[in-house]
């Protein structure tokens, strides 16, 4: 993004914390009653549009119809709100006739009813949620406990960034990032939690922002002015994880503790804003990678970043939260961004741009291993530190990996990216690295000319410099899935990889894509 947006954002607003609100979702109504009655069946929905060829669409106009009966009776649920979830006791019409209760009825309903519709562009299905008429907030779904075995997880509370953002950002924003974007989403489809909520019966409450940090990035030392005002855009508009954890304990938690801390898993991926924030600045990017040791260096950054997520942590579960999944971070040094760097000075003085670019590889890929031990030893600690706590360290950079270096052709790891063809080899004298090629080239606010994505997206292991692809994204669900099931908390364990894989290729064909 470029300097100027962030100073009009600042100027919009009058300053940074005149802004402040923007951050928040409506609070949910913490009544200890059951509400009777007054909810309904929210349904996402949005138009699915051709582009200017036959390999490009995209969704558009996100809206939220209410769901009805064949004979154009309202749904109603009974139930009550715990945790910021919405719990379902009963599924009902207008008449009273009582409904099947299950996730798989009411998404039915929701596609009926989207059948039914007038406006037949409007297709595809997205999130389901309670509702009610009178508020601005849509309330994920808990089904009957008798749908989850005892002790097990129902319920998924997710913080992060543009990896995880659902479309919050620009919900906010009202302009980016922009189709090809999908509905909001960093990446041409769905994201790893809208696939594990759809897959599952775990309700996924999501509270992530593109864009957003873990460390106060304006309290960090050596950065410029330029930097400090970059930086301070950033917090505008995305906040940090603290201010969405702190937002979540005061207006989604009763007198802010959890309530079924047994039935819910935090997940956290937050951490790379504050390393790839440096990447546009030029100069800055030199020194924070080519002077780790100093104060500006990217261990001092890493050191704090790691520290701010244990803060987050203990924030938690002084709040009663007793399950999490700490997802680290993937190779930083195989991807795309690599291939657009322009700034990054290597200390030994490149003798060419490839060399240059192998040298900011190399230092992106020592980072990201420095960042992930440190990740690592925290997650540690804080499961002998912490009392009747489990943290769980989710390896995103090992299972990135495997989907690089995976061959399509062996069934066992029929991932379906053709790594092969997608990516650039960066090669001086004895050295070499391929890096993924970026599906789109385009900015975040978007693009309609049809060169600017590529032909077979679906292949693609990066959507644009930073951002996985939706298949990719597909994927990491199926890796959640599997370290849910692993630790015992949720019985999710995915089909073989190549049922799961025909699954994420039948979803995303429903979706458009």
């Amino acid at each position: 993004m470029k300097l100027t947006r962030y100073l009009i954002a600042i100027a919009v607003c009058g300053g940074l914390n005149a802004c402040a609100w923007r951050l928040h979702e409506p609070a949910a109504d913490l009544g200890t009653t059951p509400t009777q009655g007054s909810w309904g069946l929210h349904c996402e929905t949005a138009e699915i549009r051709s582009r200017s060829d036959d390999h490009h669409k995209h969704a558009a106009n996100v809206k939220y119809l209410w769901a009805e009966t064949d004979t154009s009776e309202a749904i109603a649920l009974d139930g009550h709100i715990e945790d910021g979830f919405f719990i379902v006791k009963r599924v009902s019409n207008a008449s009273g006739e009582k409904l099947p209760n299950t996730r798989t009825n009411l998404r039915q309903l929701c596609r009926d009813t989207l059948t039914r519709g007038k406006d037949t562009s409007r297709s595809l299905l997205g999130k389901v949620r309670a509702a009610r008429k009178s508020e601005n907030i849509n309330l994920p779904l808990v089904f009957p406990e008798n749908s989850y075995a005892p002790g097990e997880v129902s319920r998924l509370v997710v913080f992060g960034d543009s990896l995880s953002d659902a479309g919050r950002l620009q919900q906010r924003m009202r302009i980016f990032p922009g189709p090809p974007y999908w509905l909001g989403r960093f990446s041409n489809g769905p994201v790893w939690t809208d696939y594990l909520e759809v897959s599952t019966e775990l309700a996924v409450q999501n509270h992530a922002y593109g864009g957003a940090s873990v460390t106060d990035l304006n309290a960090l030392p050596g950065e410029g002015l330029i930097a400090q005002i970059k930086s301070g855009g950033q917090i505008f508009v995305s906040g940090s994880i603290g201010l969405q954890i702190d937002d979540y304990i005061a207006n989604y938690l009763s007198s802010g503790m959890l309530v079924s801390a047994e039935k819910t898993a935090i997940v956290i991926w937050a951490g790379a804003n504050d390393y790839i924030s440096k990447e546009p600045i030029t100069g800055f990017i030199s020194t924070f990678l080519n002077s780790p040791e100093g104060e500006s260096g990217y261990r001092a950054v890493a050191d704090a970043t790691v520290a701010g997520l244990v803060k987050e942590v203990r924030k938690l579960h002084a709040s009663g939260a007793r399950r999490f999944v700490l997802v680290n971070l993937p190779d930083l040094g195989r991807t795309p961004i690599v291939l657009q760097n322009e700034s990054y000075m290597s200390p030994e003085g490149a003798e060419s741009d490839d060399a240059r670019k192998l040298a900011l590889s190399e230092r992106l890929s020592q980072l990201t291993r420095y960042h992930n031990q440190g990740l690592a030893d925290a997650v540690a600690q804080l499961n002998d530190e912490l009392n009747s706590v489990e943290v769980v360290l989710a390896d995103t950079q090992v299972f990135i990996e495997q989907l690089r270096s995976a061959d399509p052709i062996m069934d066992d790891y029929a991932y379906g990216f053709n790594t092969a063809d997608s990516v650039e080899t960066l090669q001086f004298q004895d050295a070499s690295v391929s890096v993924p090629r970026p599906c789109y080239t385009g900015g975040y606010l978007g693009s309609r000319d049809a060169e600017d994505t590529c032909e077979t997206p679906a292949q693609s292991l990066f959507w644009d410099i930073v951002h996985p692809s939706t298949a990719a994204h597909c994927w990491q669900a199926f890796d959640l899935r599997t370290i849910l099931a692993e630790t015992g908390w949720a019985s999710v364990t995915p089909p073989s990889q190549a049922a799961y894989g025909k699954w994420c290729r039948e979803y995303d064909q429903q979706q458009g894509l």
